[in-house]
């Protein structure tokens, strides 16, 4: 072990486990790096930031909502929330490097790995969380309040890219990429409704070949606070979870961000459309609830969307083989 002290030390394995030797609950880790003050939040979200505190109560995986969990807060970052519900149990856990060594919540310490630039670094944060005046977690929060994985993944991400502040705005196929080191692309809708059966085919190869999808809406200068007639947020981001087919309809199930009480689309395959009959809600089983979950078919999704988001995953060995590659974007 390093006789560097731990503040010296770049974050890394090494360093997480002299952490885990020198904290604990009764002496709780701060991290120097990315301390309690404005400049990690940045002037623009300063007023939603009343306090820093510990979570108490919640578990870093408290329950296996991997996809319906992250719920949005007062960040523009709805492309690194619909990524963490479409990179699945598999990756989150990949993240928080599960198979490699175990973390201790009693050290108010964890470590997260992520894929810059195609290489992994390691983010080390402490569970300081930012809240609000009422008392209320400022930024990403968990949807069923057990979990504090993705407050901690949206803090570490916020650490690697210099601020909170810096993370608003993106694209889903980047933030995917930095969580599992894939391959990102944006493909343009406008050229899917002009061969509506050879898009469809492609998503279907693409969730084959387990491949990470998401969805961005059209900009608009209102940005997130126009909604469709439909219920489609402008300029945001989605989660694609599944697809499926049923008689002759082709079905695309997506994910608003906001989560419970989020906007939902109103349409076709809506939660109370008509569409669904007994036999599609056996089949399909859909939740007429509000919790930004809906169906629609891929006939509307070319139109009322303006993006596909992919994350191509492959090998960890092939990666590392693949030369720098401009994203395609067609």
């Amino acid at each position: 072990m390093s006789s560097v002290s731990i503040k010296d030390m770049p974050d890394s394995i090494e360093k997480y486990k002299k952490i885990l030797q020198e904290y604990n609950k009764d002496k709780k880790y701060e991290d120097p790096g990315f301390p309690i003050k404005n400049n990690s939040i940045g002037e623009k979200l300063a007023p939603f930031v009343e306090k820093w505190e510990r979570p108490q109560d919640q578990a870093l995986f408290g329950d296996n909502a991997f996809t319906t969990d992250p719920r949005q807060g007062n960040i523009g970052d709805c492309y690194f929330i619909s990524a963490m519900s479409v990179a699945g149990q598999k990756n989150i856990e990949s993240v928080f490097l599960k198979n490699e060594l175990q973390q201790n919540p009693e050290t108010g310490a964890y470590i997260i790995r992520f894929y810059f630039l195609n290489d992994p670094v390691e983010v080390i944060i402490d569970d300081l969380l930012p809240k609000d005046g009422q008392g209320n977690w400022s930024f990403c929060n968990s949807d069923s309040g057990n979990n504090l994985w993705p407050m901690l993944l949206e803090k570490a991400y916020a650490k690697l890219h210099g601020g909170y502040d810096k993370i608003i705005a993106g694209k889903v196929s980047y933030a995917l990429s930095e969580l599992t080191g894939g391959y990102p692309e944006e493909l343009k809708l406008s050229t899917a409704q002009k061969n509506i059966e050879t898009f469809w085919n492609s998503l279907i190869k693409f969730k084959e070949n387990g491949y990470l999808l998401g969805a961005g809406t059209p900009e608009n200068p209102m940005g997130d606070r126009a909604i469709s007639d439909e219920g489609i947020i402008q300029g945001h981001a989605y989660a694609i979870l599944s697809l499926d087919e049923f008689e002759s309809e082709r079905l695309i199930k997506l994910r608003n961000p906001h989560g419970s009480g989020g906007v939902e689309w109103r349409g076709d395959w809506s939660d109370n459309s008509f569409k669904w009959t007994e036999k599609a809600k056996k089949l399909l089983k859909p939740e007429a609830k509000e919790d930004g979950i809906f169906w629609m078919s891929l006939d509307d999704f070319v139109y009322e969307f303006k993006a596909l988001y992919v994350c191509r995953i492959f090998d960890k060995n092939l990666w590392k083989t693949i030369p720098t590659i401009k994203v395609r974007i067609i």
